[in-house]
């Protein structure tokens, strides 16, 4: 299990920090603007060996990294687009997150399109090996002006991880059986990890899966600590393998 032991405060005037946890967080910029003037830009965390950082949803411990565009110009929006995490285990705690590299793509919308944007950010995030360490990082950039065309590829490969919407909403399917989740998701190309978020105060365990022919049905523990019944309660279900990307929203029945 990994504790937050202490805080690192880094920041740059520019693009690019570092902090002596050894990452490298950086803001990117890609190429091209959408019909409405949007920008695609990243985000991008590079980790020492052996360190990884956290999904929106950490899991049983961990650090849901916190953006903030304060102090941003020209700045209506930024989406934050999430690739699909990888599962850490360790004796009592799943955790989900990435290790190694992480590009999160960002969806930039100016207030005005004939304008540069000049972006700022405060990050607040969480790296761990065997602890930890909290992270507080301040970043600029501004577009057009620092976009860099060889970025672009880099941040399209992990745009093409960020979850969609199943084609046949058939093939993802769940109903509460007493104290679990039981999902199927019909899948050939590879048996991806799912990872369930619902109502506070709602426990999800870690899966169990099971493949039979294009089936894959997962069982998954849950805790209710609300009191609050779970019938027409909203699950998100992330879907997550080497050739899996898929995100899916449903009520319990």
């Amino acid at each position: 299990m990994c504790f937050a032991l202490f805080a690192l405060t880094v920041s740059a005037c520019a693009d690019e920090a570092k902090s002596p946890a050894g990452e490298k967080l950086e803001l990117i910029a890609g190429e091209g603007v959408a019909s409405d003037g949007a920008y695609m830009a990243g985000l991008s965390l590079t980790m020492a060996e052996g360190w990884h950082t956290y999904w929106r949803h950490p899991g049983d411990s961990g650090i849901a990294p916190q953006f903030d565009w304060t102090g941003s110009r020209n700045l209506r929006s930024v989406e934050v687009l999430w690739p699909v995490p990888e599962r850490f285990d360790a004796p009592e705690d799943v955790t989900y997150g990435y290790a190694a590299h992480v590009i999160w793509p960002l969806r930039v919308v100016p207030v005005d399109p004939a304008l540069p944007v000049e972006i700022k950010l405060r990050m607040y995030y969480g790296v761990c090996l065997d602890i930890c360490v909290p992270v507080e990082a301040q970043l600029g950039l501004t577009l057009p002006e620092g976009r860099r065309g060889n970025e672009t590829s880099a941040i399209n490969t992990f745009l093409d991880r960020v979850p969609v919407a199943p084609e046949n909403p058939d093939d993802v399917t769940v109903s509460l059986i007493d104290d679990a989740l039981h999902i199927t998701l019909k899948v050939t190309t590879d048996a991806p990890v799912v990872i369930v978020e619902g109502p506070k105060n709602i426990w999800f365990g870690a899966s169990r899966a099971k493949r039979t022919g294009d089936d894959i049905t997962y069982e998954v523990p849950i805790e209710n600590n609300s009191g609050a019944s779970l019938i027409g309660a909203e699950v998100r279900l992330t879907f997550s393998g080497p050739d899996t990307a898929l995100e899916a929203t449903r009520k319990l029945k």
